[in-house]
């Protein structure tokens, strides 16, 4: 039995990518506020846990989801998929 699939153009693919960016960017300004609402209150290195933890970390995190899934798509557009089962 044999399975062939083609992808098409993966608009859809392209869609997640971009939401991730955006979702990344979103997260990357929330922290960046939170950051700048409490940092009256943190010592030094407390100030840079929580710049990375919350700002920094989940947007880089939207970037290289976005990146990757930008890159699949790209290779997968307009290939052939055949899998034989026996």
């Amino acid at each position: 039995m044999k399975i062939q699939f083609t992808f098409g153009n993966l608009k859809g693919l392209y869609l997640i990518a971009y939401l991730l960016l955006f979702g990344g960017l979103l997260r990357l300004f929330a922290g960046l506020y939170d950051f700048l609402k409490v940092q009256s209150k943190l010592d030094l290195l407390e100030k840079f846990d929580f710049l990375v933890e919350n700002a920094l970390l989940f947007g880089l995190n939207g970037l290289i989801l976005f990146l990757i899934l930008k890159w699949v798509a790209v290779n997968l557009r307009g290939k052939d998929f055949e899998l034989s089962l026996k």
